[in-house]
């Protein structure tokens, strides 16, 4: 065997997986491509990723970037894994990946069908809600106006509630209160295709990666100072 294939080896580490995960997960709903998923994303998160790159995961599994986000979206809607947004110590709001729901399930503290969930069987967000949680969060009856807007939004654009939802939140996380922010987002989204939680994680994770970018320093150059010989002139 290589050194250098031991010493990777090495430097690779270990990974910590409870046996009763491993003999009681389809017991909570997992499946088994949900299972590997898992594996290799909670390898990131424990490594210091606060929302992994799904297309490092993709390429560990052999699998698309889309399928491998397909299954993490339907392990969010399964309530086995989520995504918080919180604030870091530098006062920066970020995007984390836990997966409280899950070890709460395999624990049995929340009751379960033994079988599968895919978004689609998820409960979705109704039209009686946006308008409710609109008006929560504002803090204040809606205007006619207002009520219209977001029957247009419904009606007239089609967007889907839970998207509106999301929107709402986005608007919120950035203390952002007004329905023509909240309309921006919904079609800045539509245009890049925005559809899920997940899609808005990455989208903000990306956004701020750019930020950051934006913000480094271009590299100082250090000029060339030329040589003096102190000698010389003190003979001179």
């Amino acid at each position: 065997m290589k050194q250098e294939t031991v010493d990777a080896f090495i430097k690779a580490g270990s990974l910590s997986i409870s046996n009763y995960l491993l003999e009681h997960y389809q017991d909570i709903g997992m499946n088994n491509e949900q299972l590997v998923v898992y594996i290799q994303l909670k390898k990131a998160v424990e490594r210091g990723q606060d929302l992994p790159d799904l297309t490092i995961i993709a390429k560990f599994l052999h699998m698309t970037k889309n399928a491998v986000a397909n299954v993490l979206q339907s392990m969010i809607a399964a309530k086995l894994a989520e995504i918080k947004t919180v604030t870091n110590e530098f006062g920066q709001k970020i995007d984390q990946l836990n997966f409280d729901g899950l070890y709460a399930k395999l624990l049995g503290e929340i009751d379960v069908e033994n079988k599968i969930i895919t978004p689609q069987q998820s409960k979705r967000a109704t039209r009686q809600e946006v308008f409710a949680t609109i008006e929560s969060e504002f803090r204040r009856p809606l205007s006619t106006f207002e009520l219209q807007t977001v029957s247009k939004w419904l009606d007239d654009e089609n967007y889907d509630p839970e998207t509106i939802l999301m929107a709402l939140r986005e608007a919120v996380l950035n203390n952002v209160y007004n329905f023509r922010y909240i309309e921006q987002i919904l079609v800045n989204w539509q245009q890049k295709n925005i559809k899920t939680e997940l899609d808005v994680a990455q989208h903000r994770n990306a956004r701020q990666q750019k930020m950051n970018n934006d913000k480094k320093p271009e590299n100082m150059r250090i000029r060339n100072i030329p040589y003096i010989d102190i000698t010389n002139l003190e003979n001179n």
